[in-house]
């Protein structure tokens, strides 16, 4: 409190106006001074200003130019009367007509070169007369200077010639005296309007000293009443500081102490007089940091002395009396007074508080680093495992094949079934560290999980029945189900979760089933087994690393304790749940779920239209235009189309892709982006506006950096879709698909590009696999069915915890992944993390942007459209 009131009184809140006002007045007669000077350049220059237009109306004023104009005409018209007198007479004059002609040619000259006469060629019908004239004077000077025999024959000649120049010679005279006329108006119109400028310059003068002496009255009266409150203020910083339970101490602008409570005396050892008149960092400051604290002063006073408490404090080491050193938090503000800023330091003594955090540090760095040595030592020894294994089961391999005794067959099939198991815990460490240090690549697909589930079976039936063990699979029929998710991780986790049950069931039963569920649109794995069971103390932590229960179960079944770890590592990373039920003595129960798609019946998958993915040739061929400036690209797209039973035409670049436009008719352009020439977009383009043959044509981009704001520059080109490097068959074949027979014209082509909120790539795969009907009716329900869960979701906000709410936000989110809702999906994900991060407050705000993206993600799955557009995925 004391320390705030200090602050408030030091930056003028307590005192209002103290130095600020000053300031302030102080300013104000500076911006004053400054607008005066300024007024008076002002009218310095318009003066001088002035000056010059009268200098220039005096000199328009006079009558030289006009009487060069008029005394140019009056040297043609004599310089046509001697061409008259010369025509008449039988002796000719020949030396007059010279020196009439040559006149008049001075006075053209002298109007076309001087600067006198520029308002006449800026005027357009002025120069064209000047032109006219200089071209008349050019034919008829060679005439002019050449022989007396040859200017006598041509006298008639240049007489019509004359008399033919004669109207632009008047025109000019004439045009000259208007313009110089309205030039002089002009002048004396801009001349009144800087005198009136002058005038309120002038005016502006004035009033602005009038107010400068009103500003110095009342600046006196001002000075008086501040001088007066600082006195005030004064006397309450004393008290404040003096009475503060932290120590303070007010430095000077030259660095030396002015004020030094009680609280300073007694944390320092120094008495008040000892400190007075002292410098700071000598007398308080270890020496070998004085030069960086006084550094760091001057810095903090340079960039406007910022009132750091609002920050934070800073820590610093102090230095006592008896010269030893301790740690201390200090928090700076500035005050300027009539003598300069002073700097006032709060200080705390933190010796305690530093000693307790270096003890916790140390006990945080000896758990990070014994953690650290662990995997260190688990990564190293499984890495230096691995390579001899890797020779030693070689080499049993080789042993094999040799010639061996019965006893030696028995010695090396035990050496390679040991030598194998303990390659598998190897594997399941590094599998651990990997996926602890890197979260795992999952790919994001589409896949049957029965076969799956049939064939992770198979592969480990053998090892089931050398235990006495069988497995039964309670499984639907291959078809009926598909999975969104990392087939191979997938794969990975049945196989840790049947091994671990045939590992701890001996002469049991094991039994692999699913469990559709189309409310929450999850698959349920399970794996039940008639083994020892577990212990409900136990089941809490059965799926954390090296967890391998009690001694005696331990003694039975080998293993690491890592195969459930790392299952409920992947199946987290897929988006799933995994859990186990499970009753000692009766067995257990292990399950996960993951998202999955509705399930259908086989001939309802047999009947449906389009559930057929072969890739057969297409059954009417197109005619295809691939504009791909790479040979191997070129050849890879060509042998593809080939292959799905297409023509082909070929060009290198836009441009001679354009040339083939224009020469015939194609059913389909696929069209690279980048290319030298022309570029596709470029080319599109000119495709387009050409009106030619392929005009209206699908015209299919090939790119392979193009970013989402590229797309719209695409289409604007003209490009009907745009397609990303590299693509497969079965995606290009998808893509031909959906391409009428006679091109754009007989079919609308999908203008709007989805892929900012769908993955159209998981979205065709499922079309693809389901047919037309069943993908239909799965997605009005899965549309219905979201919308009704996020209502659910977002009004159970209040009345839910935070868990419970994440959960149900996580459940749609896997939902949405069936149906490529891309940007939800990563939209909900994020919600659910800011739910579980900050709690339901956290997240209100975001359900405006959900709501908008639902919106856009429902508009983009119900678009009438031939098909969804296909999405390759770049490399």
């Amino acid at each position: 409190m004391r320390r705030s009131r200090l602050r408030e009184i030091l930056n003028g809140l307590e005192v209002p106006g103290r130095l600020k006002a000053l300031t302030a007045t102080r300013s104000g007669g500076v911006l004053l001074l400054g607008t005066v000077l300024l007024l008076v350049i002002g009218i310095t220059l318009l003066s001088t200003h002035a000056r010059n237009q009268i200098d220039n109306l005096t000199a328009a004023n006079s009558g030289a130019r006009q009487w060069s104009m008029a005394q140019a005409e009056v040297e043609f018209l004599n310089y046509q009367t001697a061409l008259l007198t010369g025509i008449s007479d039988e002796t000719p004059d020949l030396r007059a007509l010279r020196r009439a002609f040559d006149v008049f040619y001075n006075r053209i000259a002298i109007i076309a070169s001087g600067r006198t006469f520029e308002l006449l060629h800026e005027d357009p019908r002025s120069a064209r007369d000047i032109a006219n004239i200089e071209r008349f004077i050019a034919r008829t000077m060679p005439l002019i200077d050449g022989p007396d025999a040859a200017l006598r024959a041509a006298l008639p000649e240049m007489l019509v010639e004359a008399r033919a120049i004669r109207p632009s010679v008047r025109e000019l005279t004439v045009r000259s005296m208007t313009l110089y006329a309205r030039s002089y108006d002009n002048g004396r119109a801009r001349m009144a309007g800087n005198l009136s400028q002058i005038a309120l310059l002038t005016g502006a003068l004035v009033a602005l000293l009038m107010a400068g002496l009103l500003a110095l009255t009342a600046l006196s009266r001002v000075a008086q009443i501040q001088a007066r409150e600082i006195t005030q203020a004064s006397a309450r910083i004393t008290a404040i500081v003096k009475t503060s339970l932290d120590p303070i101490i007010v430095v000077g602008p030259d660095g030396r102490i002015l004020e030094f409570n009680d609280s300073a005396e007694e944390t320092f050892g120094y008495s008040r007089d000892e400190a007075t008149g002292a410098n700071l960092l000598s007398l308080l400051v270890p020496p070998h940091l004085r030069e960086e604290y006084a550094a760091g002063i001057k810095r903090f006073l340079r960039e406007g002395g910022e009132d750091l408490t609002d920050n934070g404090r800073i820590r610093i080491e102090g230095m006592r009396r008896d010269g030893s050193h301790f740690p201390v938090e200090v928090s700076l503000t500035s005050s300027q007074t009539a003598d300069g800023q002073i700097l006032i330091t709060y200080v705390r003594d933190i010796s305690a508080r530093v000693a307790a955090e270096r003890e916790l540090m140390q006990a945080r760095d000896r758990a990070v680093a014994g953690e650290q040595t662990k995997a260190n030592l688990l990564a190293v020894m499984s890495h230096e495992m691995r390579t001899p294994l890797n020779g030693l089961l070689g080499t049993l391999d080789l042993l094999q094949r040799t010639a061996l005794d019965p006893l030696q067959e028995d010695y090396v099939r035990i050496m390679t079934r040991s030598g194998g198991s303990l390659l598998h815990h190897v594997n399941d460490v590094l599998d651990v560290l990997k996926i602890d240090s890197e979260r795992p690549e999952i790919e994001s697909a589409l896949f049957d999980p029965v076969p799956l589930i049939a064939d992770v079976v198979e592969e480990q039936e053998e090892t089931a029945r050398a235990r006495g063990n069988t497995i039964r699979q309670d499984l639907p029929d291959a078809g009926t189900l598909s999975v969104v998710g990392d087939e191979m991780r997938f794969r990975q986790v049945l196989q840790n979760l049947l091994s671990n049950a045939i590992k701890f069931t001996r002469n049991g039963e094991i039994a692999l089933g699913t469990d559709f569920d189309p409310h929450r649109a999850e698959i349920t794995v399970t794996v039940t087994d008639t083994g020892a069971g577990i212990d409900s103390e136990n089941i809490s932590r059965i799926f954390d690393d090296f967890v391998t229960l009690d001694p005696a179960y331990n003694r039975i079944n080998e293993g690491t304790g890592l195969g459930l770890g790392i299952a409920r590592r992947l199946v987290e990373a897929m988006n799933g749940s995994l859990g186990v039920e499970s009753e000692p003595g009766e067995g257990s129960v292990f399950w996960f779920r993951l998202p999955a798609l509705a399930q259908v019946t086989n001939e309802e998958v047999e009947g449906s239209e389009g559930a057929d993915t072969r890739l057969d040739a297409a059954p009417t061929p197109l005619d295809v235009l691939v504009v791909e400036d790479n040979e191997i690209n070129r050849f890879v797209v060509r042998e593809m189309l080939k292959r799905l039973g297409h023509r082909v035409t070929e060009a290198k670049n836009g441009h001679e892709g354009i040339a083939w436009t224009k020469a015939r008719r194609f059913d389909l352009i696929l069209m690279d982006i980048s290319m030298p020439v022309i570029d596709g977009v470029e080319a599109t383009r000119h495709i387009r506006q050409g009106g030619g043959p392929n005009a209206h044509q699908p015209i299919i981009a090939l790119t392979a950096h193009a970013m989402p704001e590229d797309f719209d520059r695409f289409r604007e080109a003209g490009v009907s879709e745009t397609v990303t490097k590299p693509i497969d068959l079965g995606a290009l074949s998808a893509l031909l698909g959906r391409i009428p027979q006679g091109g754009a014209g007989e079919r609308d082509w999908p203008r709007e590009d989805p892929r900012a909120l769908l993955d159209l790539e998981v979205l065709e795969d499922l079309r693809r696999a389901l047919g037309e009907a069943n993908f239909t009716r799965m997605q009005s329900q899965f549309l219905r069915e979201t919308e009704d869960a996020l209502e659910a979701v977002q009004g159970s906000a209040e009345g839910t915890t935070a868990q419970d709410y994440a959960s149900e936000v996580h459940r749609i989110a896997g939902s949405t992944a069936i149906f490529g809702a891309r940007r939800l999906r990563e939209l909900l994900i994020e919600h659910r993390q800011l739910v579980l991060d900050g709690g339901l407050d956290a997240a209100c705000d975001q359900w405006l942007e959900i709501w908008a993206v639902w919106k856009d993600t429902r508009a983009g799955l119900t678009q009438e459209a031939p098909a969804v557009p296909v999405r390759i995925s770049a490399s």
